[in-house]
């Protein structure tokens, strides 16, 4: 493949010198995005990288990975694997000295020289690499979110607010009572403690002195009785 057109990249996936300039915003270098790049294409980075090619080409020995492989972008020096990212054309190319087949022993080895063309990353994959990273910060919380708080707040004030008002029990005053007892516990014949008589009938511990000078105020005025 001669070269590629970086218009090719997508909102979701880049070519391999989009990518680069993508990461670089964070790494402020274009060595260090590339290494965090194939890192991850190899497993050995923050995170899984997803990538696709359009085509692959060359020959390729028996029993080495291909591009969906993590183990085909890991270099070997010291066996003679060398796996070549190439950022202006975007494809990478694996190379193995020979070897032989398993299934055909007498044959002659097969070295492998496998190239992937039109290579791309997952941008969002990317993007979370770096914030795993710590190099870009993660996004904020919708505000739509914010309001579930108060509003939960709010729905508990509203159901505690009755339950505290329900829960005090009503207030009597000796005053108020003993104007409608006059009505419903009329003096005795005879009785001569009417306070202590209606003490015993009231709904709350007033003391005798209460109902006394409840008596005495509704004496001075008859027409709380006629209500």
């Amino acid at each position: 493949m001669a070269g590629t057109d970086r218009a090719d990249s997508t909102s979701d996936w880049l070519l391999l010198p989009d990518a680069r300039d993508f990461a670089a915003q964070d790494t402020h270098s274009e060595k260090s995005a590339s290494k965090l790049i194939e890192d991850c294409l190899q497993g050995r980075g923050h995170g899984p990288l997803r990538r696709r090619y359009a085509s692959a080409e060359g020959q390729r020995a028996w029993g080495e990975p291909d591009g969906h492989n993590d183990a085909f972008y890991r270099a070997n020096p010291e066996r003679g694997v060398v796996v070549d990212f190439d950022y202006e054309t975007s494809t990478v190319r694996r190379r193995t000295p020979p070897r032989y087949s398993r299934f055909a022993p007498n044959s002659d080895p097969v070295p492998t020289d496998w190239t992937l063309n039109h290579f791309q990353v997952h941008r969002g994959d990317l993007e979370a690499i770096l914030q795993a990273m710590r190099l870009r910060p993660r996004p904020s919380l919708p505000q739509a979110d914010k309001p579930l708080t108060s509003e939960r707040e709010e729905k508990s004030k509203s159901i505690s607010a009755p339950a505290s008002k329900s829960a005090s029990p009503k207030k009597f005053t000796a005053k108020g009572w003993v104007s409608s007892a006059v009505k419903d516990y009329p003096r005795p014949r005879g009785e001569k403690d009417y306070a202590g008589y209606l003490l015993k009938h009231a709904p709350q511990k007033w003391s005798k002195h209460s109902i006394q000078n409840a008596l005495s105020e509704l004496a001075k005025n008859p027409t709380r009785k006629k209500r």
